[in-house]
Order: C-alpha cells, then structure tokens, then sequence
C-alpha cells in the first residue's frame, strides 16, 4: 500500500518517528502494516505536487476489513488501544 502524506501535514522527522514507532509495535508481536524501505535504504521518497512537497511511503499489506460499524467495535478497539499502551 502506498501512503502519501499532505504537503503541510508532517514533517520528515514526524514522518521517521511514525515508521520507528510501526516497526517497534511489529517486534512486539502486534499487527500493523509497516514500512519497506527503498533499494536505496530510505524510508520515503519525497515529490514535487502542485501544492508543495509530499512524501510517499510503501507500506506492507496489511489484511482485515473495515469493522467500525459493527456491533461490538468500540469495546475490541478500546481492548486494542489498551494493548498498544501496554
């Protein structure tokens, strides 16, 4: 999956700490799509858009379906996000 981030909403270093904190929840076993880095080593490409500079990440696929409406989703989320705290 490709993300590509806005023109104004993340720094590259904002950026960078997103991936580390991606990466670190994947070597503690949980399930999150996680970046792969370019042949170069890098982990984004930055590009040149109408309304200014935009980076773009290539993520690992990550399987699942949307679930937000379903009975019981705020209760498996909240169980979710204490997990991550954890």
């Amino acid at each position: 999956m490709l993300r590509v981030y806005g023109a104004t909403t993340r720094t590259d270093d904002d950026i960078r700490y997103e991936l580390m904190a991606l990466q670190h929840l994947q070597q503690k076993g949980v399930s999150v799509a996680v970046p792969i880095r370019r042949r170069d080593g890098a982990w984004f490409t930055t590009i040149e858009a109408p309304e200014g500079l935009r980076q773009q990440v290539l993520f690992t696929y990550a399987e699942g379906r949307e679930a937000y409406l379903e009975e019981g989703y705020a209760e498996r989320f909240g169980r979710s996000m204490a997990e991550l705290h954890n």
